[in-house]
């Protein structure tokens, strides 16, 4: 579930989730074609493998960072992250103390997220801007 402020609100979440999918599904396909447009004709192909590879390369940093930091999160309070990460994810219900802490470690793992996105689209307004080819 997404982490909120709020009580859980399914729809919600479901919405975010289609809001979040819909903006990547739109990016990746415009970016590679302006990738693919501003290339060389000789070098399309090593645009989009390069492409291709930056884009799994950012995934698996990405991936790493970010749950380092929710495991370091949420053993903040002393108690090895990954513990944490098992009690919460048992059959029984974790108490509402960790719960909440838990909750604060999801919130500093998106803000983080948050951050990188911001980050990349602040980079995206240094690009040059150029026209597409005519073919």
């Amino acid at each position: 579930a997404l982490w909120l402020p709020l009580p859980p609100l399914p729809w919600l979440e479901l919405l975010f989730l289609a809001v979040t999918g819909i903006g990547i599904g739109l990016q990746f396909p415009t970016s590679l074609v302006a990738i693919q447009n501003t290339a060389p004709a000789h070098q399309v192909g090593v645009a989009t493998a390069t492409a291709a590879f930056a884009r799994s390369l950012g995934a698996a940093v990405g991936i790493a960072v970010l749950s380092t930091t929710l495991l370091l999160s949420l053993g903040a309070d002393g108690a090895s992250g990954a513990s944490v990460m098992r009690e919460l994810t048992a059959a029984g219900v974790a108490d509402p103390a960790m719960r909440a802490s838990a909750g604060a470690a999801f919130g500093h793992t998106f803000l983080v997220s948050a951050a990188v996105a911001a980050s990349s689209f602040l980079a995206s307004l240094f690009l040059p801007n150029a026209s597409l080819r005519e073919k």
